[in-house]
């Protein structure tokens, strides 16, 4: 059989140009149909829209709600890093700085954090009865850290400062270990004697 040498070629650009054109007629016949299930799914989501307003005054209040909670958490927080910076900065001043610990922790009900760092402060202090002051502290603030779920996080920085802001008490003293059982057991009533 002979083949024509001429129509090969020629073939060859046909065959490929019905590819192309395939293929080209392919992608926008699929662009198409994205489009049109763009459209249908806005149309869906435009009608789920309709039938949800009732729902939307309790969603806005969960919404409003954390939008409460975080600005109280970022309060307190900005307000603890404003005291631990006085605390640093005028290590003198140390009756006034534990007034406003003191202060703060009736704002802040639930935030261990305030107890935590006066005990930081009262230990420090040369009295003689700041042992009995700083474990008083520790014990409030180990109770609001139990009861808000926060008793990991404050062992940790007990552990962390037993060397030392916390060096004094962590050595000997029966108050410091009910501290440290009671924030491992999650069990408030070990610190009784406190």
């Amino acid at each position: 059989m002979r083949v024509n040498r001429n129509f090969c070629p020629l073939s060859v650009v046909g065959l490929l140009s019905i590819t192309l054109t395939v293929f080209l007629l392919k992608g926008r016949v699929s662009e198409f149909g994205r489009t049109a299930d763009a459209q249908q799914v806005t149309t869906s989501l435009q009608s789920a829209a309709d039938i949800q307003p009732r729902t939307e005054p309790a969603a806005n209040a969960t919404r409003d709600q954390k939008l409460k909670t975080n600005s109280t958490v970022d309060s307190a927080e900005e307000e603890l890093r404003k005291l631990r910076e006085k605390r640093i900065a005028s290590p003198s001043d140390r009756l006034t700085i534990i007034q406003l610990f003191a202060s703060k922790e009736g704002q802040s009900a639930d935030d261990y954090r305030f107890p935590y760092e006066r005990a930081k402060l009262v230990i420090n202090s040369l009295e003689t009865r700041s042992q009995h002051d700083a474990f008083s502290a520790l014990s409030v603030a180990a109770e609001k850290a139990i009861k808000t779920g926060k008793a990991d996080e404050m062992l940790k920085g007990l552990e962390a400062e037993s060397t030392a802001d916390f060096h004094k008490l962590s050595h000997g003293h029966r108050e410091w270990t009910q501290i440290v059982q009671a924030l491992k057991r999650n069990d408030v009533t070990l610190m009784t004697s406190n």
